[in-house]
Parts: C-alpha cells; structure tokens; sequence
C-alpha cells in the first residue's frame, strides 16, 4: 500500500473490506477500482518524508513539510499549527493501534487543519481516508500488527528509490 501511495503515485481509494481478498499465499488482492486518487511525485517525496517524521513524532518536521506544500502561509500561524499538532500527535503518538481509533484521529487531524486555514487537496484527503482504512483493516487481520514497524523501513525505501534516480 505504501508503494501505491508513494512510487506509483495512483492509488486506491476504497480499500475497505469488501474491495480486498486475501489469496492462499497470503497476498492481498485489490477490487473494484471505481474510486482511485493520483498524487504528484513532489508530493509522492513529501508523503514519505511525512509519515517517517510521524513515525518519529517529528512535530517540526511535519509543519515544515506542509509549510513547503503552501499549506501554512505565515511564521505566527505556523507557530500555532506546530503547537496544535503537537498536541495531537501526545495524544495518540506511541498507542497501539489496537487501541487507536484512526478514524477519529484522522476526524480530529482534519479539524484542527481546517481551524489553521489548511485546505487539503482533495486526491490527499482520499489518500489519507484510504490510509486509515487500510490501517483498519490491517488491524482486524492482525490485531497485534504494528504499523511503525511498517512504515519507517517502506518509507526509507521508497525516499531511497524517489532519491536515487531511477
């Protein structure tokens, strides 16, 4: 999924339960592509970058990123959005995702853009809902599944490919 998002840059946008199979070797099999979203590959870069820095808890790093994606348009409201999202990110940073309700946080993580001014581009949002829901469904697969362990070595790998050239 994190190879979707981040190197193919077209992505499924409804990977709820209904639309994955998991075949006999363990594979999963995605279906009905009627929902789909497509990022650019700046943006590509960036999402990587974003979800090692989430993965960290990186607060500066994070507002940085959507400073630069013109999300943010002044240092005083960049001040207050790192502050907001440090206390999001306390909030949920470091609680097994048994315990987490990403679609709340995914809710709150939006609301607290939204009071700051940040409008997201509408292929991010369906990105971000298409990452909560993979995540939802990887947890009732396995509901001792850890999500970092996951994202630091595929985002490394996908910075490593995006910066190598090929």
């Amino acid at each position: 999924v994190l190879k979707q998002f981040c190197v193919g840059g077209l992505f499924h946008a409804d990977p709820h339960p209904g639309n994955i199979l998991v075949m006999a070797d363990g594979t999963l099999a995605l279906l009905d592509f009627g929902q789909t979203g497509r990022i650019t590959t700046q943006l590509r870069g960036q999402l990587a970058l974003a979800l090692v820095a989430l993965n960290e808890g990186d607060v500066d790093a994070i507002a940085d990123l959507c400073a630069e994606l013109g999300m943010v348009d002044d240092r005083q409201s960049l001040r207050e959005f790192k502050a907001d999202l440090a206390g999001l990110l306390d909030r949920y940073y470091g609680m097994p995702l048994a315990k987490l309700n990403l679609g709340q946080a995914f809710e709150e993580s939006l609301a607290m853009a939204r009071s700051h001014g940040i409008i997201f581009p509408r292929d991010f949002v369906m990105l971000a809902k298409s990452f909560v829901t993979v995540a939802s469904v990887a947890q009732e697969l396995d509901p001792g599944f850890r999500m970092d362990q996951v994202v630091r070595p595929g985002a490394g790998e996908i910075l490593s490919e995006q910066f190598s050239g090929k």
